[in-house]
């Protein structure tokens, strides 16, 4: 095989001078390919032209409620269904205990868009007749 035949790559792996053909597989695994990178393609496009901008909306839950060795934890769930995050985001937690309002606050470090955290509040006594949860805010990021 001369130098100019090598360079070229017109000889095939038999050794004739036919071109090497790609097998059907070849094309198939290069289809596939195409047709991934083009839905990334077409997914970061979407996103970015379909994006909300709707502020942070957060909805509290109480997940469970359990003594401590001097009271009361409430575990609670923060959820953002918003298109904003949420940081330094404040939650206050009141309930009357014993005939008097007690008051209990977390901070959740940041809250992206469409996740959860949870965080906890104490009491010294059972906060579960009369316990109510509200935002107290947030700071953007």
């Amino acid at each position: 095989m001369s130098r100019d035949e090598r360079a070229s790559g017109t000889k095939s792996d038999s050794g004739t001078d036919e071109p090497r053909r790609n097998s059907v597989l070849e094309y198939l695994v290069a289809g596939a390919g195409l047709l991934l990178v083009g839905a990334a393609v077409g997914f970061m496009l979407w996103a970015a032209f379909t994006g909300g901008d709707a502020p942070p909306v957060v909805h509290l839950r109480v997940l469970d409620v359990t003594t401590t060795g001097g009271g009361y934890r409430v575990r609670i769930e923060a959820r953002n269904t918003g298109d904003e995050a949420a940081a330094e985001l404040g939650v206050e937690g009141t309930a009357e205990v014993r005939g008097v309002l007690e008051t209990s606050s977390t901070t959740f470090d940041f809250l992206p868009p469409d996740s959860v955290r949870e965080g906890g509040l104490f009491f010294s006594g059972d906060p579960r007749s009369s316990l109510t949860l509200r935002v107290l805010g947030y700071r953007e990021p």
